[in-house]
């Protein structure tokens, strides 16, 4: 999702929401990362979901640029996430 589609589903401008995100101390681009990179966690821990699916449901190109991005989050690449969060502690 773009700030300008969600400002247009939300029926405000984009400069709207860019203001209220500045309030608390956040830029869009900064919420919306943080948003496909817990809703990729929640993803990766459903059983029987690859990497593959989980990339593409999030709107990455391919499997490649996704793993490359949760990996500069996570800490870890993508797979080995879910095999850790299946393991349990």
């Amino acid at each position: 999702m773009t700030l300008e589609s969600i400002a247009r589903r939300a029926g405000v401008s984009s400069k709207t929401i860019d203001r209220h995100l500045h309030k608390e101390g956040l830029r869009f681009r900064e919420a919306a990362d943080k948003v496909r990179y817990e809703r990729a966690c929640d993803l990766l821990c459903a059983p029987g979901a690859s990497v593959t699916e989980v990339a593409l449901q999030l709107g990455f190109s391919d499997t490649a640029n996704f793993s490359r991005s949760f990996r500069n989050v996570a800490g870890v690449a993508p797979g080995e996430y879910q095999r850790q969060a299946l393991q349990g502690p």
